[in-house]
Parts: structure tokens; sequence; C-alpha cells
């Protein structure tokens, strides 16, 4: 019965953090913001995550993305290479 009950939990869990993406892809889409703008704060409400682990989450959602966008540019030699390292000089110095 306890595996059972755990495994209703786990999956209630699943389809929580999906009805929390969906809902926050649509509004970032629907309002013109960037995803952790409502993505952190829908993780901490639904989800009862603090705010340090929501944005950690939603920082390690935005390595993907930036790694596709980033590599379907460079392999159409659409990247200023010299705007990158300026931009990644910048963001190791901050």
């Amino acid at each position: 019965m306890a595996h059972t009950d755990s495994q209703s939990l786990a999956l209630r869990r699943i389809l929580l953090v999906i009805a929390t993406g969906v809902g926050a892809g649509f509004l970032s889409g629907l309002f013109g913001v960037g995803g952790g703008l409502v993505i952190v704060p829908a993780l901490m409400a639904v989800l009862g995550m603090d705010q340090r682990r929501a944005s950690a989450t939603s920082l390690a959602a935005i390595i993907v993305t930036a790694a596709v966008g980033s590599g379907t540019y460079a392999l159409h030699g659409e990247v200023s290479w010299a705007g990158a390292a300026l931009l990644a000089l910048g963001a190791l110095a901050g």
C-alpha cells in the first residue's frame, strides 16, 4: 500500500511540474516576458521550492535552450565571434 501511495505522490508531482511548465510557457509567450519571470514564482508557489532552488532550476532549464539555439546559429554562420567573446568576458566578470 505504501508503495502505491508513493507512486501516486510521484505521479502527482510530475503532473504538477508539467502543468507549471506549460502554464509558465503560455503566460511568458502571451505577455512577451522571459520565462524566468514567470517560472521562478510558479515553482515557489506550486511546488513549494525555495527561491534559490527555483532560480537554479530555471537557469538549468535555459542552458539547454541556449545551447541548442547558439549551436544552430553557429552552424549557419550567424554568430559574431568577437561579440560573443566580449559578451562572455562581461558575463564572467559579472
